[in-house]
């Protein structure tokens, strides 16, 4: 089993020093917002997160060859390893990451998002790389966040409903 820490880039490098990881996913954008240091074994990888600006803007948006190659770096991982995925907010496309990750390391879509969410409950990983990963591994993942997510809102509804 592989680990995976999520980070947003003002706090990659930080963590990068210590020298506990093993391997770096690095998602920035047009060759920014990576961090300074590597680890040797690196994935590093320039494009936007899905938003309405970016779509309109006709930003780089990921790609099947994007998710392919998170998929071969996931698989060439050994058990054990320490990794650390990040891009700017550490939320989006990093997230997306660790989760194919996960599954292209065995995990099936429900441990994978039941690890990433247990880990780090604000995660909202991108749906577009997400969805190309699922199609290629054949897996279900962005369904299962779906529901996750929905269950999530649902909790939250629900409280407020209580308070009043």
């Amino acid at each position: 089993m592989i680990h995976v820490t999520i980070a947003s880039l003002k706090t990659a490098d930080k963590l990068l020093a210590d020298g506990a990881y093993d391997a770096l996913v690095s998602i920035g954008f047009d060759g920014k917002e990576h961090c300074e240091l590597r680890t040797g074994t690196d994935c590093v990888m320039d494009f936007y997160d899905v938003t309405p600006v970016s779509i309109r803007h006709r930003d780089r948006l990921p790609t099947a060859g994007d998710a392919m190659e998170l998929i071969a770096f996931g698989r060439k991982l050994w058990d054990g390893a320490r990794v650390l995925s990040h891009c700017k907010q550490g939320r989006s496309r990093s997230t997306a990451a660790a989760l194919i990750l996960y599954m292209a390391h065995g995990l099936t879509s429900v441990e994978a998002a039941g690890k990433l969410f247990t880990e780090f409950p604000k995660s909202q990983p991108n749906w577009h790389l997400l969805g190309i990963a699922d199609h290629l591994l054949d897996t279900n993942c962005l369904g299962v966040c779906r529901t996750h997510w929905q269950v999530k809102r649902t909790r939250r509804e629900l409280k407020l409903d209580i308070v009043h």
